[in-house]
């Protein structure tokens, strides 16, 4: 997930990642929201137990995959970046 992330703010310094707060112990809380200005929580990132993959990612559609390179180039088509 770290390398992920660290591609995705290489390609689109302005991303804002928000966590999913779990309330309780058992909560997933291993579900992010990935946004930039033009709007908040416009795609979702959940991840295995400690960020591990697989990662699957959902906006209007849904895709499972355990690359981070992979995973990049979906959420920045998502966010609505030219790759």
């Amino acid at each position: 997930m770290d390398a992920l992330f660290d591609d995705l703010r290489r390609r689109h310094p302005d991303l804002l990642v928000e966590r999913l707060a779990a309330t309780h112990a058992g909560d997933d809380d291993n579900v992010y929201f990935l946004s930039d200005a033009k709007g908040l929580d416009r795609v979702q990132l959940d991840t295995g137990p400690h960020g591990q993959p697989p990662f699957l990612i959902e906006a209007e559609d849904r895709l499972e995959t355990s690359e981070p390179t992979t995973a990049a180039v979906v959420i920045s088509a998502w966010l609505g970046y030219s790759t």
